[in-house]
């Protein structure tokens, strides 16, 4: 089935939410960990949210699945200033702090608005939901996360526990292709056998 499919049968914003996660391109697992933190704070009814704040969520989440999962294609090329090199340099006082390190707030507050942020309402062949959850405000240390009436509705529902366990579910999907090299469309299709000689 196609986003398009998808969307026809429940057109609201928890079919758009359910096709950012469930059917958007992941060429890493960013968009799950943005999609933990805008539950979490909307969820707590927060209109708004310090991009700084924001950060620590996300970048925490992260770290907790360097732990058990690949976050990115094993393939995948890491710069020093990447993002996901700074998490693994920064995970091990991360996870016993409790809290993300300085710099790696620091690396997520540079890197999320250029790509988790930028990508998450898109599904392939640049279309994106009909819905959007949040907008980016301000700049530099006033930049803040506008979380919207659809954000705040879908996290204050009874849907929401249902929403997180799917996302940690398709987060857990993501890894395992990245772990195994096994591509998106053998996860959709599946095998087919050709039986004839």
């Amino acid at each position: 089935m196609n986003g398009r499919a998808f969307y026809a049968q429940d057109a609201s914003a928890r079919a758009s939410w359910r096709l950012a996660v469930l059917m958007g391109a992941n060429s890493r697992t960013y968009k799950f960990a943005l999609g933990q933190a805008l539950l979490e704070f909307a969820g707590d009814g927060r209109q708004s949210v310090p991009l700084a704040e924001f950060a620590v969520p996300y970048s925490l989440s992260i770290v907790r699945r360097m732990a058990t999962g690949p976050q990115a294609p094993q393939t995948t090329q890491l710069g020093e200033n990447d993002f996901l090199a700074i998490a693994h340099q920064e995970g091990a006082a991360t996870l016993e702090a409790g809290h993300p390190t300085d710099r790696l707030v620091a690396a997520a507050v540079r890197s999320m608005p250029a790509m988790a942020m930028q990508k998450f309402h898109n599904l392939r062949g640049n279309t994106a939901v009909p819905h959007t959850f949040y907008q980016l405000t301000g700049s530099g240390r006033q930049r803040a996360v506008r979380l919207t009436p659809d954000a705040l509705g879908l996290a204050q529902s009874q849907q929401a526990a249902g929403l997180t366990v799917e996302l940690d579910a398709r987060w857990s999907i993501v890894e395992s292709s990245f772990a195994t090299g096994v591509g998106r469309s053998l996860i959709e299709e599946g095998v087919t056998v050709d039986w004839t000689p």
